[in-house]
């Protein structure tokens, strides 16, 4: 999907505040911001790979403008194929939309959680693990 530099600079920064909130609980964090996909899961790259005692937790990270049936086939599809539960991070407005995508195109093992930034421009996250 290509972005607007603005929703890219959104996408990449909310990846570095998910990873940075997973690393302050000591886990390990590895990313995948813009065009770096040298981080794989699963012959895939997801935008964020956390590791902790519990297992792997596996993100990916939308903006207002990717969250989209295209989205769907092009990656989502690919994830639910390959994962047995894995997370679509989406801003906090467009829950319904990424749900409604979600569901119409059958994507089974996905869990959307929420993020919102605020006026200090850090996101806060709601529903992960």
């Amino acid at each position: 999907m290509h972005r607007t530099p603005e929703h890219q600079f959104q996408h990449d920064h909310t990846i570095a505040s998910l990873a940075s909130h997973y690393a302050r609980r000591q886990c390990d964090v590895w990313t995948n911001p813009a065009n770096d996909v040298s981080k794989e899961f699963s012959g895939l790259h997801p935008d964020v790979i956390v590791h902790d005692k519990k297992g792997y937790f596996l993100f990916e990270i939308e903006t207002e403008e990717s969250i989209s049936e295209e989205e769907a086939l092009s990656e989502w599809a690919e994830f639910d194929h390959a994962w047995k539960v894995w997370y679509l991070a989406v801003p906090a407005p467009k829950r319904n939309d990424a749900i409604n995508v979600v569901h119409s195109m059958g994507i089974e093992h996905c869990k959307v959680v929420t993020y919102q930034e605020h006026e200090d421009g850090i996101p806060t996250f709601s529903g992960i693990p």
